[in-house]
């Protein structure tokens, strides 16, 4: 899944053209995503952290499709709505992984 997202983000950027500093900005979700699907484990990332939360796989696929959307939509939403989706995202994954460490998962 987070070499779909990677896909989905190079495609975005492809097509809309952002500036490098928004598309750097925008590969770097991945990164931190990466980052923390490694210390969630892949054990966890279909796991439920809390009834009112997504899990972490659920997260990844919903950027990807927000990112694969992204070229067809209309209105044209600019870049800067997809990179805070994903930082958004990172930091779900933050909360995720301390429900995990803290064991206050259900």
């Amino acid at each position: 899944m987070l070499e779909q997202l990677e896909t989905a983000y190079r495609r975005l950027i492809e097509h809309k053209q952002p500036a490098e500093d928004e598309a750097q900005r925008l590969l770097s979700v991945t990164d931190d995503m990466r980052w923390y699907a490694d210390r969630i484990g892949l054990e966890r990332w279909d796991k439920i952290p809390r009834s009112n939360k997504w899990s972490f796989q659920q997260n990844l696929w919903r950027l990807t499709k927000q990112a694969q959307g992204g070229i067809a939509s209309i209105p044209v939403k600019p870049i800067r709505y997809y990179i805070d989706r994903g930082k958004e995202c990172v930091g779900l994954a933050a909360e995720i992984l301390m429900l995990f460490e803290n064991g206050k998962s259900e």
